[in-house]
């Protein structure tokens, strides 16, 4: 199967196509080529296309870091609790 990419001047693949437009780039590929299932996670390098771990990885742990933070309707909740408790001390409450 032949597939036209758009790639960075990195390399890295950026979006793909089965038809021509201007500035893709042509490669042939089998049609269970891995790539289908993650065509970003690749890279062109001398005319082949490589899977970039480093780059998998890399996204693996910014996707981890936003889930282990609180939302931000949590945040506001935490610091308007916060606040309250702040406010009642200033009452004399506490």
């Amino acid at each position: 199967m032949v597939i036209h990419m758009e790639v960075s001047d990195e390399g890295r693949v950026q979006g793909w196509s089965s038809t021509y437009y201007k500035g893709t780039v042509e490669q042939e590929i089998d049609e269970s080529h891995p790539f289908f299932d993650s065509p970003m996670l690749y890279k062109l390098v001398e005319g082949e296309l490589v899977k970039d771990d480093e780059y998998e990885q890399q996204l693996i742990e910014e996707e981890q870091e936003k889930l282990s933070k609180p939302s931000i309707e949590d945040q506001l909740s935490i610091a308007l609790l916060e606040m309250n408790e702040k406010l009642y001390k200033l009452e004399g409450g506490g």
